[in-house]
Order: structure tokens, then C-alpha cells, then sequence
């Protein structure tokens, strides 16, 4: 430590900047910037870089795990020498992102036919941004006719187009891909369809 205090100290060094971005389990990239006590920018390196690094990461906690819910995080490190000029003091300010859900319900009017179809064999219909058609979930064994074919057909077409109609009134970065599920609703004798969309949301740490 005496070693890299002298190094810092001989370069003229008054502060350092890390500025980094990680998540995905992983820390993405990271540089440095030095700076004399008038704040200008010092633009040779420092020799004791790598030593350096290593006391950063020691002493700082970077959280990489994403989970589907936290995403990662990016800020910056400054790094100044301690009131006895002995050792460093890290002081680290970040963002932390976050993938969020919000849900949008709608009631869909189908005809008598459409309606009958869904009552009488629909446990539920699902399907994502992602995929080319629609899953559907039959309450129970039947025989599907052709008449039945066209039927289903016409509800899928009526759910997907409602679901990639959907867009969220929020002030925040929604993300392209959404998921959605439906099933008929006894109490307003009609198809709900839940459409969930992803968010990005930013907190400063």
C-alpha cells in the first residue's frame, strides 16, 4: 500500500474516477480518469493501475447477478486518498436497472358463436410477443370440426391484434416483448385478456 500511496502521490494524482457497467452475472466494462487537485484531467497512466484495480475490487461490492428482475447496475468510483494519506477511500454512486411488469386488463366482445366456443371448451388461451401463434388450454375432450377450426381461429386473430394494441400510459421505457393470457370471465359474460408488459425502471443507488 505504502508503494501505490508514493506512486500516487508522485504522479500528482488528486482523485480518480472508475466508471463501470455490469450485470448479467458478470462486470461489462470499466475505465479511469485521474485529475490533479486543480480538477484537470491527467492523461499518462498510472503505473500501479493493476494494484489499484485490485484494492477497488476488494474494497468495493459490484453487484453483476441478474436475476430477470434486477438487471445490473452502472456508475462511477471515486477514489481520493484518506485523511492520513495512507490508503484510499472508495466512494462508489450508481444506477441500478430493473425489468418490471404491468398488467392490462380488457374485456373482449365476442359474438354468440365466439362466445359459446370459449365457454363451452376454453380453460385458457396464452401466447408472447415471441410466438407465431397463440397456446390454448381445452377444458375438455371434444371433437374439432372445421366449423370449430374457423371459430378459434377468428378468437386468436381477435386476441393477438388486442394484446400487440396494448400500450401501457407510463412514463418509463417499455420493452418490446409482452406475454398475455385469456379467459372468459362469468361475471361480465365476456373474454379477459391480460396483457403483460415489460418496463425498464432505473433507481439511483
Amino acid at each position: 500500500m505504502e508503494t501505490m500511496v508514493k506512486a500516487w502521490k508522485e504522479a500528482g494524482i488528486n482523485k480518480a474516477i472508475m466508471t463501470f457497467s455490469c450485470g448479467g452475472d458478470s462486470m461489462h466494462d470499466w475505465n479511469y480518469e485521474y485529475f490533479d487537485e486543480d480538477h484537470n484531467e491527467i492523461t499518462s497512466e498510472f503505473e500501479l493501475e493493476k494494484e489499484l484495480e485490485d484494492k477497488i475490487f476488494d474494497s468495493v461490492e459490484f453487484y453483476v447477478n441478474s436475476d430477470g428482475h434486477y438487471m445490473g447496475e452502472s456508475g462511477t468510483v471515486e477514489i481520493t486518498l484518506n485523511d492520513e494519506e495512507d490508503n484510499f477511500n472508495f466512494a462508489k454512486c450508481s444506477e441500478s436497472e430493473w425489468h418490471e411488469n404491468i398488467d392490462t386488463d380488457l374485456y373482449l366482445d365476442l359474438n354468440e358463436e365466439q362466445t359459446n366456443f370459449v365457454k363451452n371448451y376454453v380453460l385458457e388461451i396464452q401466447g408472447t410477443s415471441d410466438e407465431f401463434a397463440p397456446n390454448i388450454d381445452y377444458s375438455k375432450n371434444f371433437i374439432m370440426t372445421e366449423e370449430l377450426q374457423e371459430i378459434e381461429k377468428i378468437i386468436f386473430e381477435i386476441v393477438v391484434e388486442q394484446a400487440e394494441g396494448v400500450v401501457p400510459d407510463i412514463e418509463e421505457e417499455i420493452d418490446d416483448y409482452f406475454s398475455y393470457s385469456a379467459k372468459f370471465s362469468d361475471e361480465h359474460n365476456k373474454l379477459k385478456l391480460t396483457v403483460s408488459n415489460l418496463y425498464y425502471s432505473y433507481i439511483q443507488d
